[in-house]
This record gives C-alpha cells, sequence and structure tokens, in this order.
C-alpha cells in the first residue's frame, strides 16, 4: 500500500521566491522529494503558505505513522498530534528549527493513496495483530 503525507508550511516571508527557498531548506532537512509543491499566499500572517506531498517508504500503516512523526521531528518539535491513529494521523507545530517557517503541519490518511497504487486504507492485519 503507498500512500502519501500531505505537508504545509507557513512562512513569515514577504515574498514567493524568499518562501521558495525556506521550502527548499524544510525538504532539505526531510530529505525526501517533494511531490506537487505549491505555494501561496497567506495574508492573515502576511506571508505564504507552502503545500507538498511525501511518500513514506514504510511498507505497513503502522511503520508509515512512525516514519512521518520521524520525519516531522526533522524540521520542527513540540508536535500536537491529532485525528485517528489506525486512519488519519495530524501533526501540528509552531516551533520549527527553519528560520523564517511559523507553522508546520504534516497529515497522513490511508484514504490518500499514492498514484499507480491500489487499495483503500490500512490491511486489518496492520490494525489488530490477531487478524491473519
Amino acid at each position: 500500500m503507498a500512500v502519501r503525507s500531505f505537508w504545509k508550511i507557513w512562512t513569515d516571508a514577504r515574498s514567493e521566491a524568499k518562501t521558495l527557498r525556506l521550502f527548499e531548506q524544510v525538504r532539505r532537512n526531510l530529505d525526501r522529494e517533494a511531490l506537487d509543491r505549491s505555494i501561496e499566499p497567506y495574508p492573515k500572517l502576511q506571508g505564504f503558505v507552502a503545500a507538498f506531498w511525501v511518500e513514506p517508504e514504510g511498507g505497513t500503516w503502522n511503520d508509515q505513522v512512525v516514519e512521518v512523526i520521524a520525519l516531522g521531528q526533522r524540521v520542527g518539535y513540540g508536535w500536537r498530534l491529532s485525528g485517528d491513529i489506525l486512519t488519519d494521523v495530524d501533526g501540528w507545530s509552531n516551533e520549527s528549527n527553519v528560520s523564517g517557517v511559523r507553522s508546520i503541519q504534516l497529515m497522513l490518511d490511508s484514504r490518500w493513496q499514492a498514484p499507480g497504487s491500489s487499495g483503500f486504507g490500512p490491511p486489518a492485519s496492520d490494525l489488530d495483530p490477531n487478524l491473519d
């Protein structure tokens, strides 16, 4: 099962070019390819928000959850986790280790399949160790 994680970074950058540089710093810290990047103005902060996808390398849902949380620790700390750990993990940090990034959000949802993969959600064996 190939799932994608969705990430957003809110910056206090005053230009799209500066936001792109901040995004690249975050991407380098993640040490992963960022797919389908977009950058848009975010008037509430008078800055910009960048959004992108990252494909976890883990094979099982549990592995992917741990991997995405570990990736989050590469770019921020003080994470607040929410959502259902079995189907849709959401993390939020206002403590980025990249200067100029105000907030980071990570999301992993079992319904977000990578292109070319099949299936919906984690296999039942990932949810209950008694099922095989």
